[in-house]
């Protein structure tokens, strides 16, 4: 028994007629009549009882039509549905603190206008505990900066910035410091494992220093509070602190052979499908970055 039987004995059905149904679904007579043969066949029963002027539907026939319409009704709606699929399931986005505060919110709200009913549970966290949850498939995109396994994910540049050590106007005389002054000073840093960290520590470990930070914190905003009370000095995204310094309420400190630079990615794993919707994100991603 399959669909096609299903939708011929529907069609004789309603028309009550073999020769009326196969009119409409053009098909000869003798082809619906042996159709039909084999649905009985299958059933074991007759489902039609024959007259010379016209078809009845059997007992079992009648059982089977209710059957079929609605069988018939659960698949139409379910091909109807399924062109959606990728629209209703949910696409899970992990994203690092960093590239969150920049354009995360913004993409979020472009997508939910174009797939009004997409869900987009989203994760925030350090950079190793993104990659850990990609790793794992407990998400399906990641916007991360910094160094990552580059064998296991796709990954799509997007955008670079540089950490900028930043205090209050009066903490420092001179904007330009030295390594050892700048190490010497109360530092106010973002956890280790995060991609802001890492780079420091990386570019200190070249110059054989390890440092004790005053503060750690997973909220960049918090150390840059702390900096503009004059607690020390922070070391955070250049957009983040841009609005401060130009308001005078920070100052940023150039040191001496001490260059660090973030790049943001857009990673997923190298075997994912691209349906619809990740393909609209990571287009969205781009223009926004492009923008910035």
């Amino acid at each position: 028994m399959n669909l096609r039987q299903l939708r011929i004995f529907v069609e004789v059905c309603k028309h009550k007629s073999f020769t009326a149904a196969s009119k409409a679904l053009y098909m000869t007579q003798p082809a619906i009549s042996h159709v039909i043969h084999d649905l009985e066949n299958e059933v074991g029963t007759a489902l039609f009882e024959r007259t010379p002027k016209n078809i009845i539907l059997t007992s079992a026939g009648s059982l089977l039509m209710e059957k079929a319409k609605h069988l018939l009704s659960v698949f139409d709606d379910l091909e109807k549905e399924i062109a959606k699929f990728d629209e209703l399931s949910p696409l899970r986005i992990g994203s690092c603190i960093t590239v969150a505060h920049l354009f995360l919110i913004d993409l979020i709200d472009s997508m939910k206008k174009e797939f009004p009913d997409i869900m987009l549970p989203v994760t925030i966290a350090s950079a190793s505990a993104i990659l850990e949850k990609l790793e794992n498939n407990e998400i399906d995109i990641a916007f991360i900066e910094g160094a990552f396994p580059q064998e296991k994910f796709n990954s799509i540049p997007l955008s670079s910035y540089q950490i900028i050590p930043v205090c209050a106007p009066a903490y420092i005389a001179s904007a330009s410091i030295t390594i050892e002054e700048l190490i010497s000073k109360p530092l106010l840093l973002r956890e280790k494992g995060s991609a802001i960290r890492d780079v420091f520590d990386s570019t200190l470990l070249l110059h054989n220093i390890e440092i004790q930070p005053l503060w750690t914190s997973v909220n960049s905003n918090v150390l840059m509070k702390a900096a503009m009370q004059g607690m020390g000095i922070a070391l955070l995204p250049e957009n983040i602190i841009a609005e401060k310094v130009k308001q005078g309420a920070l100052k940023k400190l150039i040191v001496k052979d001490l260059e660090l630079r973030n790049v943001n990615y857009l990673i997923f794993n190298k075997y994912k499908q691209l349906a619809k919707p990740m393909q609209s994100l990571i287009l969205k991603a781009q223009a926004l970055c492009g923008n910035n």
